[in-house]
């Protein structure tokens, strides 16, 4: 369980609510490209991460690349959203592999 209602703040997101339940009522699971050009989702990460004060989006350089380690083991959704190698990869998946499972739109 998150700490700090981490899962209730995250759950009271209007956005976050439609993905959960797009997928109770569907079984489809929510893009990566959704939750990646969701900024209130973004920000939400950061601000559980301790690093709220950093760069705005998530595409921007590596701007963002010093500012993973400020929250590292306090939450793990936020530990993934501000690693910059997993945040590379997912914009490689939405710029080029648009293909792939549940990525439709």
């Amino acid at each position: 369980m998150m700490a700090n209602g981490g899962l209730e703040s995250l759950m009271s997101n209007p956005s976050v609510s439609r993905m959960a339940e797009n997928f109770r009522n569907t079984g489809q699971t929510p893009s990566m490209a959704d939750m990646m050009n969701n900024p209130e989702l973004m920000d939400m990460a950061r601000n559980m991460s301790g690093s709220a004060g950093s760069t705005g989006n998530a595409g921007a350089t590596d701007s963002g690349a010093n500012s993973g380690s400020s929250g590292a083991g306090s939450n793990p959704l936020a530990s993934l959203m501000n690693n910059p190698a997993l945040m590379n990869m997912a914009r490689q998946f939405m710029q080029g592999n648009n293909g792939g499972s549940g990525s439709q739109q």
